[in-house]
């Protein structure tokens, strides 16, 4: 039996890679997924392009960042860090609504 934590987890990194490989237009590994988006293989990460996966991130989930209470800095580092904020932001805004 898979559990559901794990599988729940898989989704929302699945989610956040194809959100990201849209804003970059290039696909980004699984392999990557722990890696910092600085050290992706032609991908051009910077404060700007930061600011464009905050909003594709907001946009895909329907959640909301902060760009200082959520520490993006840290939080958009790697796909993981993102699908970890991003599956703690959706399980906030479910138990509001």
């Amino acid at each position: 039996m898979i559990n559901q934590n794990t599988t729940e987890k898989t989704i929302f990194y699945d989610r956040v890679r194809k959100t990201l490989s849209e804003v970059f237009n290039q696909s980004i590994d699984k392999q990557y997924d722990q890696t910092s988006l600085q050290e992706i293989p032609n991908i051009d990460y910077d404060s700007l392009t930061a600011l464009e996966c905050v909003g594709a991130i907001e946009e895909e989930f329907g959640i909301t960042i902060n760009i200082i209470e959520d520490d993006v800095m840290y939080n958009f580092q790697s796909i993981k860090n993102i699908s970890t904020l991003v599956q703690k932001k959706v399980a906030d805004n479910n138990t509001l609504n």
